[in-house]
């Protein structure tokens, strides 16, 4: 009988010894900051009395500022330095009656789940591209190829010329690529836009509310092209040629050749006529130029191929010209006559 009495104060006193700290452990509530991410948190004390006083007891100071908001129901909770600290919260309720809240603080340098990666210029450019293209897709229009070289003439254009609403288009082009924008006739469709988000869908959503800009982007005849950003302007090109064009344009070997036509019968220079050529090499692919009233026409050949010119149309007047085969050398003269 002793025994059993003994067994039973002995669990009474096990009880009352352990019951205090399991209450304690359901108040306590846990609490992550973090000092290059979240460094601040607030926290609702909801049962609270925001007339009333309350208490706040912090261990370790060095890691966790915490500090009351006014007068109201409400903690914050700051990240000074990595490590942990308990908040013990004194507070009494609407019935006035004392209450405690306790909190494990616990400060890290680094976020649990990965660092969202900070985006360069260009990767958000790109971003803004396949928004693109989904507005393409959208309307039934094959998707445009990104081209690292139209972008870099694009940054070279924004610095260059600015938001200058088109006008130096074709001149930053010829600065650019030199003779190689003659040598493949590079003509180049063009959006702008002033805009400090760097959000795909609003960069789009404001293209698209221009009927000119819309209609720019959506055009079936681009296949590729590139959007670069500088300060607050939004540029995007467009070629209708392919990404290849630019691949290695800067390899090409190109000398600028000035085209006459000779009359011999007048002994002189012809204005107004039509002249034609191809490379030899490939016949299929042939071009036009007009001779106007500075009685000559400039291209761009490239070095090292063979091409063959001929008059197209003449005027009645005067006999049409023989065609000339030319092989373009680097130290040739710079002159092709046509006569007749």
């Amino acid at each position: 009988m002793k025994k059993m009495v003994r067994a039973l104060i002995l669990v009474i006193v096990c009880v009352m010894m352990t019951a205090p700290e399991a209450e304690i452990q359901a108040k306590t509530k846990k609490i992550s900051l973090v000092l290059n991410g979240r460094k601040q948190r607030t926290v609702t004390i909801s049962n609270s009395d925001k007339k009333s006083e309350m208490k706040i007891k912090v261990s370790k100071k060095s890691v966790v500022k915490v500090k009351r908001i006014k007068k109201s129901k409400k903690i914050r909770f700051t990240a000074k330095k990595k490590g942990t600290a308990k908040v013990t919260v004194c507070w009494k309720n609407k019935k006035r009656k004392k209450k405690t809240s306790v909190y494990l603080v616990k400060v890290s340098e680094k976020q649990n789940k990965a660092t969202k990666k900070t985006l360069t210029a260009k990767e958000n450019a790109m971003r803004v591209f396949r928004k693109q293209n989904e507005y393409r897709t959208a309307a039934g229009v094959g998707k445009l190829e990104w081209s690292d070289e139209l972008y870099d003439f694009l940054i070279y254009r924004m610095n260059k010329s600015g938001y200058d609403e088109h006008k130096n288009l074709n001149a930053d082009t010829r600065d650019y690529f030199g003779l190689y924008a003659v040598y493949k006739r590079l003509l180049f469709a063009e959006n702008m836009l002033t805009s400090g988000s760097d959000s795909p869908t609003e960069v789009m959503r404001r293209w698209t509310k221009s009927k000119g800009h819309k209609r720019n982007y959506l055009d079936a005849n681009h296949k590729c092209g590139a959007i670069a950003k500088v300060s607050t302007m939004w540029f995007a090109i467009f070629w209708d040629g392919e990404k290849s064009d630019f691949a290695n344009w800067r390899d090409y070997k190109l000398k600028m050749y000035s085209v006459k036509r000779f009359d011999t019968s007048t002994n002189s220079f012809l204005q107004n006529c039509k002249i034609a050529y191809y490379d030899v090499a490939d016949k299929k692919n042939r071009f036009s130029t007009t001779i106007g009233e500075t009685k000559y026409k400039n291209i761009v050949l490239e070095v090292g191929k063979t091409y063959r010119f001929y008059e197209t149309a003449m005027d009645g007047n005067y006999q049409k010209a023989n065609p000339v085969s030319v092989t373009v050398e680097e130290n040739a003269s710079g002159e092709i006559i046509l006569s007749n």
